[in-house]
C-alpha cells in the first residue's frame, strides 16, 4: 500500500532523531536544537516542527520538497523500488545497509542520505505498481522476444510519441523516456513524459501571488513482458490514442511490423539466417521496400557502433 500524506509533525516522529540530525548536518541546515537531548516522543517531533517553521523560505521549501519524497517511499513497495534501483546498480552494500535498518520511514531516510540519486527511478516504478488494474490498456499474444532497449531505440520512441502528438492534438513538442526494469518480474517499464499544453499555476513568490506559466509533462507508461507476450499502457485522459501507442511502441521497440488493416503483425520471425555470408534474396515477389533503421557495429571494436535512421515523421 502507498504511503500516507505527509504531514510534518508524525514524519519526525517517525524518523530516528538521528537520521533527522544528520540529513540537516548534511543540507547545513541549523535549527538551533540539542539533538542528544531530544527524545523519540511527539513532544520532541513538535519542537523540530517549530523550529524548521523559523528557517529562511527556500530552506523551508527545500525541507519540504524532500521530506515528502522520503515519505512517498516509506512503505514496502517504496522499499521495494530502492533495493530494485540498488541491484541493477550492482550496489550491494546499499541494499545491506538498508536491511540492517528497522522501520520504514528509517530505511527511507537513510536511502535518501546515501542515494538520492535512486529517487527517480524507485518513484517511477512504485507510482507504476500503484495504478489499478482497471486503467492498464492490455495488448497480449505477443511473441516472447527481446525488447530493445539500446539509447537509439529509446530515442525513436520518444520522437514517435512527440510527432504523433504533436500532428494529432498540438501537444508535445518535446518528450523524454525514462526505462527501468522489475528485478523479480524482469518487466520493462517505459516512461514517456510528453509536454502537455501550457498552463497557468499562481506561485507565492516574493511574498505575492502571482499568475505563472508552465510546461508541464503528462504521462504514458509502457509495461512490457517478454515472459508473458504483452504490452500493458497506462495513458490517463488519452484512452483513444491507446491502439496508435500500442502500434508504436510494438514496432519500434520489439521490431514488430504493421498490417494493412492498422492491426499490430503478431508473427515473429527467426532473422538467424542473415547472418549466413551465403544467404540469396528472391526479390522476384517483392514491390516494394525501405530502411527505416541500420545499425552497424565496428568488425575491431565492438563497442563502437555507427546507426543511420529515417526521420520518424515520415516512416
Amino acid at each position: 500500500m502507498p504511503q500516507s500524506p505527509y504531514k510534518p509533525q508524525s514524519f519526525f516522529f517517525n524518523v530516528p532523531n538521528e537520521l533527522l540530525a544528520l540529513y540537516f548536518k548534511q543540507n547545513q541546515i541549523s535549527l538551533d536544537l540539542d539533538w542528544n537531548t531530544l527524545e523519540s516522543t511527539r513532544k520532541s517531533a513538535e519542537s523540530i516542527f517549530q523550529a524548521t517553521t523559523k528557517l529562511p523560505e527556500e530552506k523551508q521549501t527545500k525541507i519540504d520538497v524532500d521530506f515528502q519524497n522520503i515519505n512517498a517511499l516509506a512503505c514496502d513497495g517504496g522499499i521495494y523500488a530502492l533495493n530494485n534501483e540498488a541491484w541493477f546498480a550492482g550496489n550491494n552494500e546499499f541494499r545491506e545497509g538498508m536491511a540492517n535498518i528497522d522501520g520504514l520511514h528509517a530505511k527511507s531516510m537513510w536511502a535518501f542520505l546515501q542515494q538520492e540519486s535512486y529517487w527517480p527511478a524507485a518513484s517511477s516504478l512504485l507510482h507504476a505498481k500503484n495504478v489499478s488494474a482497471g486503467r492498464w490498456h492490455k495488448l497480449p499474444g505477443l511473441p516472447c522476444i527481446e525488447a530493445n532497449v539500446e539509447p537509439e531505440n529509446i530515442k525513436l520512441l520518444s520522437d514517435k510519441i512527440k510527432y504523433y502528438f504533436k500532428n494529432q492534438v498540438g501537444k508535445g513538442r518535446r518528450c523524454q523516456v525514462d526505462v527501468y526494469r522489475d528485478m523479480k518480474t524482469d518487466k520493462e517499464y517505459f516512461f514517456a513524459s510528453p509536454e502537455d499544453f501550457g498552463q497557468v499555476i499562481h506561485d507565492w513568490g516574493n511574498d505575492k501571488l502571482k499568475p505563472l506559466a508552465v510546461h508541464p509533462a503528462f504521462q504514458i507508461i509502457f509495461v512490457y513482458s517478454k515472459q508473458q507476450g504483452f504490452i500493458d499502457i497506462y495513458a490517463p485522459n488519452n484512452n483513444n490514442h491507446i491502439k496508435e501507442l500500442q502500434r508504436i511502441f510494438a514496432k519500434v521497440i520489439l521490431g514488430m511490423g504493421v498490417l494493412p488493416n492498422g492491426q499490430i503483425n503478431r508473427t515473429a520471425y527467426d532473422l538467424s539466417p542473415l547472418n549466413s555470408q551465403h544467404l540469396e534474396f528472391d526479390i522476384d515477389n517483392v514491390e516494394d521496400m525501405y530502411v527505416i533503421q541500420l545499425r552497424l557495429t565496428l568488425k575491431n571494436d565492438k563497442k563502437r557502433k555507427i546507426t543511420l535512421e529515417a526521420n520518424p515523421e515520415f516512416v
